[in-house]
Order: structure tokens, then sequence, then C-alpha cells
């Protein structure tokens, strides 16, 4: 019987040491996992002046039901003793912690610290820089200047000048109003509350214009069938396009030779071989027509008359082929006779007529018949046999075409044969006459060649 006691409370006993070394394990794992952590982390921390604050945020473990927190500042409380923070008046090297007193009843320790953070001191400063479009301006071409800024805050303020003096106060400036030599910048003012100075001044544009003109020259007037030219000398670096092209030689130079058939205004374009700068201008040409002149049909009058050419009235001046300058002209020998007369424009028309002549019946102091004249050779070179046949002729005269005479000869055998030498007689259609006794006379013609 006291053997089985002993036995059953040796039984006890371990198992009374078994449950207390269960619990002290129990115990020692609870102890392990209640020990409080707090860290913090900052959402803005960008620091740049003296009076930024920032925002801190604190996030823990085992902190009970009512965590109590107290945010430091280089060691000294804030009296700040939420989960959250904002911290004003923020230095470069400020640290910054939380610590937190926890009252979860397993805490162990109850009063915890938080990480540190080192604040930065990182100042901002504001810039501005600025293009222009297009880069290549010609005079009265609208051209905008762009401005880009850094650290200008959420509206900063823009004041351009031109050679000093403020003229727009936007982020872009437009002006058709440029000259050669302007000098543009910009000036911003940050409202960033991190920039050291607010103010900020972009680098300066000094325009350089590209300077072309479309020269199609004065005003012309040619009379039909001529031409001139338009334009100018050209200038490298340009491209030059005339219209309509109908009448010039090329329509893509500076200056083409016109010939038009009508009035035509001609329009030039000048542009850079950028093609950011455009010229234009015009030119127009009158067309004159030809005065008219007719002479009439080409005819034949007879031995000794005259013919009265007239050209018409109302030009400006007349020239014939013969050097007489007056509307009229009287034909007194074959010819072909040429007028040119021009008109108030300065244009020139002009005509011709060939004027003939032939022995007529009449004529000449009624120029005879001359049948009963031998004449051979008819053409001759240089010497022509004359004789009279039932003509009782005295004397033999030699006229030109043009009715003058050019030859007498007297006749010392009437009846024979006469020589007569034409070597001296320019070539062409003379006439020969042969006077009578009773001074009556008859003309034969005869060529010289």
């Amino acid at each position: 019987m006291l053997n089985k006691f002993k036995t059953v409370k040796s039984n006890y006993i371990k198992n009374i040491s078994i449950i207390l070394l269960l619990l002290f394990a129990s115990s020692f794992s609870l102890l392990q996992a209640c020990v409080p952590t707090v860290a913090i982390t900052s959402s803005n921390l960008s620091v740049c002046t003296t009076v930024a604050s920032c925002n801190f945020n604190a996030t823990i473990t085992y902190g009970g039901t009512v965590p109590t927190y107290q945010w430091y500042k280089n060691g000294v409380s804030l009296g700040l003793i939420n989960s959250s923070a904002t911290i004003s008046n923020i230095s470069n090297n400020d640290s910054i912690w939380c610590q937190l007193t926890s009252n979860d009843p397993c805490a162990t320790p109850t009063i915890v610290t938080s990480n540190k953070i080192y604040v930065l001191f990182q100042p901002l400063t504001p810039t501005v820089s600025i293009t222009m479009n297009p880069t290549s301006v010609c005079q009265g071409t609208m051209t905008t200047f762009s401005a880009s800024v850094t650290s200008g805050g959420s509206a900063p303020s823009y004041a351009w000048k031109k050679n000093g003096v403020t003229v727009g106060n936007f982020a872009n400036y437009a002006t058709n109003s440029l000259i050669n030599g302007d000098v543009i910048y910009c000036i911003i003012t940050s409202n960033d509350p991190c920039v050291v100075s607010n103010i900020a001044a972009s680098s300066t544009i000094t325009v350089v214009l590209t300077t072309i003109s479309a020269q199609a020259g004065l005003d012309k007037e040619i009379c039909i069938g001529n031409y001139c030219n338009i334009g100018i000398t050209p200038s490298s670096g340009l491209k030059y396009k005339w219209l309509p092209s109908t009448g010039l030689s090329y329509d893509n130079i500076s200056n083409p030779r016109a010939t038009p058939t009508a009035t035509t205004t001609y329009a030039l374009t000048v542009t850079n071989l950028a093609g950011t700068c455009t010229r234009k201008d015009s030119v127009k040409i009158v067309v004159d027509p030809l005065p008219k002149v007719y002479l009439g049909r080409d005819t034949t009058i007879c031995f000794g008359k005259t013919l009265l050419l007239n050209a018409g009235a109302g030009f400006s001046s007349y020239w014939w082929n013969t050097s007489t300058t007056n509307q009229y002209y009287t034909v007194i020998a074959p010819y072909t006779y040429t007028v040119t007369v021009t008109d108030s424009n300065h244009c020139s028309g002009h005509d011709s007529i060939l004027v003939n002549y032939e022995v007529c019946a009449s004529g000449l102091n009624e120029i005879a018949n001359s049948a009963g004249i031998e004449i051979y050779p008819n053409p001759a070179i240089d010497i022509i046999h004359f004789k009279g046949i039932n003509i009782n002729y005295s004397n033999i005269e030699i006229y030109n075409i043009f009715g003058q005479k050019v030859e007498s000869i007297v006749v010392e055998n009437i009846g024979e044969e006469t020589n007569i030498n034409i070597v001296q007689l320019n070539k062409g259609l003379y006439l020969l006459k042969t006077i009578n006794a009773d001074l009556t006379y008859s003309f034969t013609k005869f060529l010289k060649e």
C-alpha cells in the first residue's frame, strides 16, 4: 500500500513539473512577442528654407490600446503627441525622431524610441530659359518667344523685356514688330517656398533679322513684239518665282526677259532658302500695238509720170528709205519705196511699195512708136549698134530710167549704122531717144548688162 502511494506521488510530482515547464515556456514566448516598436517616415522631406515644414508618420507594433507619442527635434520635445506630426521651422541637419509609450500589458519595455531622420538642407534656385520660333526671323513676321522655368512654383509670374522695357507678362511673348538688334529676355518671380531667391532672369536673345526684298521693277510700256527686262540683279540665298510665266524667258530668276503679247501684270515672290521669310512685289507691262501704215499695192506707171505716196496722218515721225521725213513722197523713178512711221507710244510700223515704170503711148512729150529703129545686141555689154530705117534723125540721146540724160550723140552720117559705146554706163534699163529733123522724137528701150 505504501509503495503504491509512493508511486502515485512520484507521478504527480512529475506531472506538476511538466505543467510548470510548459507554463514557463509559454510565458517566455509571450514576453518575446510583446516588445513594442516605432518607426518614422517623412512624406515630403523637401527642405529648403528655415521656415519649411514636413510631415512625419509613425508606424508601431505592440502599442497597446492607447499608445502615446512624443516627437523630438534635436532631442527637444515638440509637444506633439499624435502618430503623425507636421514639424515646422526645420533647418539643415535637424534630427527628428518619435518616442512611443505602449500600454500593452505584455509590452516590455513600454517606452521605445524610433529611428532618426536627419534633415538635409536643400534650397532651390529658380531658373528660366527662353527660345525663339522661328529662329530665322523676317521683318514683320510673327515671332513667339517661350519661357521654360524650373523651381518656379505653382504660379510663377513673368516679365518679358524688349530692350529693357516690359512688353509681356505671360509664359509666351509674341510680336511681329521686331527690328534688327532688339534684345529680348525674361524675368520670372517664383512662388515656390523652397527657393533661396524668387527672382531669376534668362539669358538674352539678340534679334538678327533676315532682310530680303522683292523688287519687280518699275512699270514699263513696250511695243508688241518687243521685250524688256523686269526685276533686279539677283542676290544669293534667295528663291524667286514669277506668275504668270507666260512671255517670260524664265519664271525662277530675279530678272527675266519679258515678251508679253498683251498688257500683263507679273507678280514676284521672293523667299529665303529656309522658307521663313517671304516678300512680294509686282510690275505691269503695258503692250502697245504697232501703228498701221499702207502705201498701196505694187504698181506700174508710165515713164515721165509721178506718183504721190501717202503714209497717213497722225504719226509722230516719218522716215522714207529715200531719207525723206514727210508724210508724203512723190515718186519720179522706179524703186521699192519703204516708209517707217512712229506713233506717240514710240512704236513703229512700216510698209513698202514697188513702183515700176514703162513706156506708154503718152508720157515725155508724147513718146512715139519706136518702129523703124534697130538696136542690137539688146541686152548689150559695151557696144550697141543703132540704125534708123526711113527715119531722118540728127541727134541721139540716152536717158536712164529716172529720166536723166546720160549721153548725147550727134549723128554725122544720117541713115548709116551708128555704133554707140556704153561701157561707161551702169547696168540697168535705158531709153535711147532719137531726135528727128522735124523735131519729133521717139524712144527705144535697151538693157545694159
